[in-house]
């Protein structure tokens, strides 16, 4: 009997951590619709562009999982996208390395915008995951901040040097207005 109290002693959250995931869950289905939002808005732009090479995103009519999609989930499948950048995975790691308002990381499920290249992990390649491949949490923020990010990003595919210092400073002015 002593073990088991011990074992278990720490599977009960204490008030406080059950306050904070109540405070959560009841602006859950906001930070959601947001996310999912901003997802379609973003694969839509993305299909369209001309450095992206194919959208996943089981929501964007033309995708193979469209059809079955409304079905299952009539009102969107969330804030995952995935896509391939038309170019090398070196090229890639540095698009993604560029961003400033979407984070380069490895996560999921939170308010902020997260993206990867899958294979830069074994597991993936082997896999026969695509090498440029980018799995893209969308976040809750500002849909034009995470557009005008991807794209000065993908502009990068055609200038020689890095991000322009006028995108830099029109994000630093927005985000000063957001903060203020």
């Amino acid at each position: 009997l002593e073990f088991r109290r011990v074992l278990f002693r720490s599977a009960i959250p204490g008030a406080l951590d059950a306050f904070l995931a109540l405070r959560g869950l009841r602006t859950l289905a906001v930070r959601l619709d947001r996310a999912e939002s901003n997802a379609m808005e973003l694969a839509t732009r993305l299909k369209n562009h001309p450095k992206i090479k194919k959208v996943n995103y089981p929501s964007l009519p033309g995708d193979a999982q469209f059809e079955k999609t409304q079905r299952v989930l009539p009102h969107g499948c969330g804030g995952m996208i995935s896509f391939e950048i038309d170019t090398t995975p070196e090229k890639t790691d540095q698009i993604l390395e560029s961003l400033k308002v979407i984070t380069h990381a490895t996560s999921l499920g939170g308010v902020e915008s997260l993206i990867e290249r899958r294979t830069r992990y074994e597991a993936e390649r082997e896999a026969g995951v695509p090498m440029t491949l980018c799995r893209f949490s969308v976040g809750i923020e500002n849909v034009e901040d995470l557009w005008s990010d991807l794209e000065s990003a993908l502009s990068f595919l055609s200038a020689t040097g890095s991000r322009s210092e006028e995108h830099t400073s029109e994000l630093q002015s927005r985000q000063y207005l957001v903060c203020r």
